[in-house]
């Protein structure tokens, strides 16, 4: 391929690339084009019966005025990549966990002012009768006019309407809150022919509150000896929710028998989440080509031995022969020679 067909074909996937990336359904966006939000998340507490007051700004960055909807959903984890996702986009959805009804906004429709901002003062009149744990929200701004694209802009996570923007709120109601969590699977694959070994952790949350594990995976060798340790990240698990970890542990040589232990701590009584699992590694392929030349430099070495030996064998047989010759030589000197005759 020469360098303008390579070029042709670097601009045509770059090209794609991005076409298939703005077609993607959206989740719930920090940044969207021209919009942000500011902060994207916060957690807060209040007691049974409190009100709470928190701020929220949407910024315009674009050169033209936005205008849209406000609003407050709440938002659930459904899959293992901890992406939230607005519960109003998903029909007949309820949670234990909702909020959204208790939150008052100052106004419902607004206008972004070019190169502007603007701060909303949102009120949360938390029930009498809530019940301790946690409660998650996002306060929205829903644009109803067109939103200038933005170079390099970046989102976070959520819901599938295209262009809402949300600062996601974790609110906790105060009170004696519910810890457990457990290891759902911790596993690697059986076998492998080099390291690193992929390892898949998932942890679910059976509590009334998002935790956030904090923990490593050790891989020890047959002999029982540590060779190597990785942290997981940091991520919170909602409640009801599964989170998925990806590791790489080990290095590119690994031979025989290893285990994989995992240990973390999470929650306010920095509870232990443990597993174990067993691999084999062994690189065969290579294991393979090593014996194969180890067998060929042996045949090798055996023809050239033989081959030498059967020369050695010949000049031996020629020496001997020779030497015969030369005692035959000898002895017919000795016969017709006078001097030894009359001796």
């Amino acid at each position: 391929m020469n360098k303008l067909s390579t070029l042709k074909y670097t601009i045509t996937t770059s090209f794609l690339l991005i076409v298939s990336l703005f077609l993607l359904p959206s989740n719930v966006w920090a940044q969207q084009g021209s919009l942000t939000v500011a902060p994207a998340r916060q957690t807060i507490q209040a007691n049974p019966g409190e009100t709470k007051t928190i701020n929220i700004k949407f910024i315009n960055q674009a050169d033209v005025p936005i205008s849209g909807n406000f609003g407050a959903s709440d938002f659930v984890v459904t899959d293992e990549s901890g992406t939230p996702t607005f519960i109003d986009t998903i029909p007949g959805y309820s949670t234990s966990y909702a909020a959204a009804s208790w939150v008052k906004l100052p106004f419902t429709k607004g206008t972004i002012v070019a190169f502007d901002k603007l701060p909303l003062q949102i009120k949360i009149v938390v029930p009498p009768d809530a019940k301790p744990g946690g409660r998650y929200f996002g306060v929205y701004f829903e644009p109803t006019s067109a939103v200038p694209t933005q170079v390099g802009a970046y989102y976070e996570a959520g819901t599938g309407v295209e262009t809402r923007i949300a600062g996601l709120v974790y609110l906790r109601v105060a009170g004696p809150i519910t810890e457990n969590a457990l290891v759902k699977s911790f596993i690697a694959p059986s076998f492998s022919e080099y390291g690193p070994v992929p390892v898949m952790t998932e942890i679910v949350n059976r509590g009334n509150y998002h935790i956030k594990p904090k923990g490593t995976i050790s891989l020890y060798g047959m002999l029982g000896r540590r060779l190597a340790t990785v942290e997981l990240d940091e991520q919170n698990i909602f409640p009801d929710a599964v989170r998925q970890f990806e590791n790489e542990i080990g290095s590119k040589y690994l031979i025989g028998k290893h285990t994989l232990k995992l240990t973390a701590l999470y929650g306010e009584g920095n509870q232990v989440l443990s597993s174990t699992t067993t691999f084999w590694a062994f690189p065969w392929r290579l294991a393979l080509v090593i014996l194969l030349g180890i067998i060929i430099i042996i045949l090798v070495s055996i023809v050239l031995w033989k081959s030498l030996k059967g020369k050695q064998t010949k000049l031996e047989d020629k020496l001997e022969k020779e030497i015969g010759e030369l005692e035959s030589l000898k002895d017919k000197y000795r016969d017709s020679d006078p001097s030894h005759k009359a001796k």
